[in-house]
């Protein structure tokens, strides 16, 4: 390292050490050395350090070009998923956030979309603070591959083969955002099935993850290959709804809406249908979702 690089992370140091953000922005944005030198003290400061660099990083992805974005994630996401893996905390919430800034606007070469995966899959697997676990959620949402390779396509499928709900549902996100999703029925099919295991008061964080992704796909037209899992999903995300979890009843009610009106829009194409399967249901003593299909838009009383 050169005197003046010295200079400059000392000075950045510095900054960090009193508090002064603003500075330490400043400085990072007048001169790459400087963002270098704040990227080597995610290795090298301690954890107050490391937390102050971080929320310098936040402040500088808000306005920064996913150009940019995409050259720092060739350099330095390993510095950023070891901090996060290594760090307290609240060293790997603020992690996670800057990961989200981080990777939104910018597809992921299939490698890097692989290592990043891996990391928030170790991550959820090592049981940390819940709150840790809460900011997973927004990197995933922003997650997206240049390409679809057989690599990583597997490293999906053993996601959604997982016993562990919470990275099946990382799966199932992941899945939902390759570049090739058209509302395609294989795809709309596993997630109708796959979700419903997510939908419970006891995992408040995982349900309201499942509602964010059934409030997404109710957008797209209805198929007779899983119209049965649909309905079977609504007569679950009305029981939220009408449930405890004061956390999940607004987006469950309007989860349910949304799919009832889906529903309701592919029955009202094929009425015959509709007469067929709410016998089915009569029949196997299915009431429940014989009323949510006959009512789909309305929100059980009892």
């Amino acid at each position: 390292m050169s005197r003046k690089d010295n200079t400059i992370t000392r000075t950045l140091e510095e900054c960090l050490a009193s508090w002064n953000i603003k500075k330490a922005v400043e400085m990072t944005l007048s001169d790459d050395s400087a963002l270098t030198a704040l990227f080597e003290l995610l290795r090298t400061g301690d954890n107050e350090i490391k937390l102050r660099a971080l929320m310098v990083l936040e402040e500088l992805l808000d306005s920064m070009p996913d150009v940019r974005k995409l050259a720092l994630i060739r350099r330095f996401l390993d510095e950023i998923l070891l901090v996060m893996e290594r760090g307290n905390d609240e060293v790997s919430i603020h992690s996670l956030k800057v990961l989200a800034k981080l990777v939104h606007g910018v597809p992921l070469y299939p490698d890097t979309f692989i290592r990043l995966a891996n990391a928030l899959k170790n991550l959820v697997k090592s049981r940390r603070n819940e709150a840790v676990l809460l900011e997973i959620p927004p990197v995933i949402m922003n997650m997206k591959a240049v390409s679809y390779t057989p690599r990583l396509m597997d490293v999906l499928s053993r996601l959604l083969s997982s016993k562990n709900l919470r990275l099946k549902a990382m799966g199932l996100r992941l899945l939902l955002n390759t570049s090739a999703y058209t509302g395609a029925t294989p795809l709309l099919k596993t997630v109708f099935f796959e979700v419903q295991d997510m939908l419970s008061e006891k995992d408040v964080a995982l349900a309201d993850f499942a509602l964010d992704i059934l409030l997404e796909i109710s957008n797209f037209p209805l198929r007779e290959e899983f119209i049965d899992d649909v309905v079977k999903t609504l007569t679950i995300v009305k029981n939220l709804a009408l449930g405890k979890s004061p956390e999940l009843r607004e987006k469950a009610k309007l989860a349910a809406e949304k799919l009832g009106a889906a529903i309701k829009k592919y029955y009202a194409r094929n009425p015959q249908k509709a007469m067929e399967k709410l016998h089915e249901l009569l029949v196997h003593e299915r009431f429940y979702e014989a009323v949510d299909l006959a009512l789909p838009s309305e929100t059980r009383t009892s």
